[in-house]
């Protein structure tokens, strides 16, 4: 039997579909491709539904791979963008740190 999907899942679905026609920001991911670096330095226009699910799937999928170490999240400013990768670093060093106990 298929489970019904969160709330969660659901509310950030809607974040995306939400911001079709709309420029989306993400953080910097493990890929150095010329389209994923344009992509985190001038953002990505969200084209139409078909577009906003598929970017909810690949950000739902990296934070399941790796246990979610090269997350990518999705955001509306820059400014947002700064302050995810700020938690990310101060959670891998509390996570390193803790690791050293």
């Amino acid at each position: 039997m298929l489970q019904e999907p969160s709330d969660d899942y659901k509310e950030r679905e809607q974040w995306f579909i939400d911001r079709i026609e709309k420029v989306v920001y993400r953080n910097v991911g493990t890929c150095t491709c010329a389209i994923c670096k344009s992509v985190e330095e001038n953002g990505l226009r969200i084209f139409d539904k078909q577009h906003a699910t598929y970017l909810h799937d690949v950000e739902g999928c990296s934070a399941i791979d790796d246990n979610g170490v090269n997350r990518v999240r999705y955001f509306d400013t820059r400014e947002e963008v700064t302050l995810f990768e700020k938690q990310l670093k101060e959670e891998a060093s509390a996570t390193i740190q803790n690791s050293n106990t």
